[in-house]
């Protein structure tokens, strides 16, 4: 996301945030229940929500600013939510930004955070032409992974020094490793805050976080918050113009996962860095978009993870579909076996498709159908309370029907 790093005396670049917030579409989206825009001609009318009236004269142009022509109020998005919210501009400007993905900053940046985070954009310089010299490590990504180097420049992909202890006295252990620079929520000019770091072979720990991640013994304390693991999503800042485009998020688990799916063309995908997703993390993606298509690994792990993922979802408001592969299978491998055809690989996953709600039902149903009538119960139970968070009625009403039919509770 891009930050507008301002204090409170001075000026907000109000034009690049406004881009970002489309005065109709934004108002329809967070103001929907309180009025109704509709299109008229080149412009948007409704009827005004500070003076009564019957026909509607309050009227959205195309330039983004709005006028009544009952009563004379006018502006653009931030006085419209400055009004709507009895709020300040500067707290006005931070309510949209937080809603679009934009952070707008209200204070200085941490001269101690910002300092680091260039200190690993310097380490992620020297990792990345390590890269280029290292002829193993090029061939585990290009030839074993299928990685080209359009997204190994792209995902700042590196390896680290044979001798990496002369190089980072904060961390050990990382020699001879390639790296995966995570990078803050920023549209342009995202910064490193973190890394992990994964060998060429399949030796545990398969991957090494980063030591400054929040909630390591062994951070650094001046460093506390520069690099919340449960705030990040991996390829983030990739992303946004992916899901701008095709209205929905893919939520993958790994890092090669996502790569991979940025390489078939599906440029709308992140990471959760691991099976668990926290509450920040979807409030992250409900900046973004309320639509997520959940792909995870096809086993049973990936199946249990997505049960968990799929309740934390729906209970955040978000609408949830599910691919869930077979054979074991997860991402970063379905995309190299079909040779990173985004047309086959979009066919594939249709055929493994489904509402999350389906799979909610499909395992109590799976995990209760041959017990008693009062056992079944436990069913309706578990599955009840995730049906419930499904915002639109109708199909909440038919999901709970399914359920009744598939346990044979009448």
């Amino acid at each position: 996301m891009i930050i507008l790093e301002v204090s409170i005396v001075s000026d907000i670049d109000t034009e690049e945030l406004k881009a970002y917030a489309p005065i109709v579409p934004y108002i329809q989206k967070h103001y929907g229940d309180k009025i109704q825009i509709k299109k008229q001609g080149k412009v948007a009318v409704a009827k005004c929500i500070w003076h009564q009236e019957d026909t509607a004269s309050l009227t959205f142009f195309p330039n983004g600013t709005y006028k009544c022509f009952g009563c004379g109020e006018h502006g653009d998005i931030i006085t419209f939510v400055q009004k709507m919210e009895n709020a300040t501009f500067q707290e006005a400007c931070k309510m949209i930004g937080d809603n679009v993905g934009y952070d707008v900053v209200l204070e200085e940046p941490n001269p101690v955070f910002e300092s680091y985070k260039d200190q690993l954009d310097n380490h992620t310089r020297r990792y990345w032409i390590n890269l280029q010299q290292n002829g193993d490590a090029m061939r585990y990504l290009i030839c074993e992974r299928g990685i080209s180097k359009e997204m190994i420049d792209l995902f700042r992909l590196g390896f680290t020094d044979s001798e990496e202890y002369k190089y980072r006295s904060d961390i050990g252990g990382i020699s001879n490793k390639i790296v995966f620079p995570i990078l803050e929520h920023k549209r342009r000019n995202p910064k490193c805050v973190g890394m992990a770091y994964r060998g060429l072979t399949n030796e545990k720990p398969k991957y090494i976080n980063d030591p400054n991640q929040e909630g390591r013994e062994n951070q650094r304390p001046e460093l506390q918050g520069v690099f919340i693991k449960g705030n990040m999503l991996y390829g983030m800042p990739m992303s946004y113009s992916g899901i701008a485009s095709f209205g929905h998020v893919i939520l993958v688990e790994g890092y090669m996962d996502v790569i991979s799916m940025h390489q078939a063309g599906f440029t709308n995908t992140v990471g959760a860095m691991g099976t668990s997703l926290t509450e920040n993390q979807i409030t992250e993606i409900s900046k973004v978009t309320k639509n997520v298509l959940l792909f995870m690994d096809g086993d049973k792990a990936g199946e249990n993870s997505m049960l968990r993922v799929i309740k934390d979802l729906y209970a955040q408001g978000l609408n949830v579909v599910i691919c869930l592969l077979d054979n074991n299978m997860d991402p970063a491998d379905l995309c190299k076996s079909l040779d990173f055809d985004n047309a086959r690989i979009k066919t594939e996953m249709k055929s493994h498709m489904m509402q999350g709600i389906e799979l909610v039902i499909n395992h109590a149903v799976k995990k209760y159908e041959s017990v008693v009538i009062s056992e079944r119960t436990k069913a309706l139970r578990e599955s009840m309370p995730i049906i419930d968070n499904v915002q639109d009625e109708a199909i909440k009403e038919m999901y709970k029907s399914l359920l009744y039919k598939r346990l044979d509770i009448k």
